[in-house]
This record gives C-alpha cells, structure tokens and sequence, in this order.
C-alpha cells in the first residue's frame, strides 16, 4: 500500500500573449518514508516559524527574491517584504541540504 501526499504550486512560465514559446509548469517532488517527512515537516516548520512564515509558496518567495536581486522594494504586502538579497538563498536551501531527512 502507497500513501501519497502531494502539494501543488502554480509555477510556471509567463510567456506574453503574442509569443509562440509553451507554457511550461514546474512540479516538484519528495519521497520519503512516512518517518523521513515527519523529519522533514518538523525542521520546515522551525524554518518558517524562526522567518516569521505561516506558509511557503515558491511563487512568492521567487517573486521577493527577484525584486531583491534587482534592486526592487520587495511590496508590503508581501510575507519577504524588507528581506535582504543574502536571505533568500540560505532559507531555500536550509532544510534541502540535509542528507539525514
């Protein structure tokens, strides 16, 4: 018996109306056995909790993290709103980079 868990984001390109380029969607995926996820979720809610997030959208954090890298004021409105361009990288990858999970 399979159990899977799946969470979605609407990542994708963006291409202009009059441009020939395919939208191209992202899908990203963790499989794990049900201990490792519970790992996982307990260390990612810290991270989120420690950032001051009640939940993560990669949309979001993409958008806020390009505005950052250009020199742009990242909205009030959004949850990355007065974050440096030196946090987005290390909050992406703190959880990632664990080979124990």
């Amino acid at each position: 018996m399979t159990l899977a868990i799946a969470y979605f984001d609407a990542t994708h390109n963006h291409p202009k109306p009059e441009s020939t380029q395919p939208v191209v969607h992202t899908l990203a995926a963790y499989v794990a056995t049900s201990e490792s996820w519970k790992k996982f979720r307990k260390e990612w809610r810290k991270e989120l909790d420690k950032n001051g997030l009640e939940y993560f959208h990669m949309t979001d954090f993409e958008f806020a993290r390009s505005r950052a890298v250009a020199g742009k004021e990242i909205p009030t409105r959004s949850k990355f709103c007065g974050w440096p361009e030196d946090k987005f990288v290390p909050f992406r990858l703190c959880c990632s980079n664990r080979r124990e999970l």
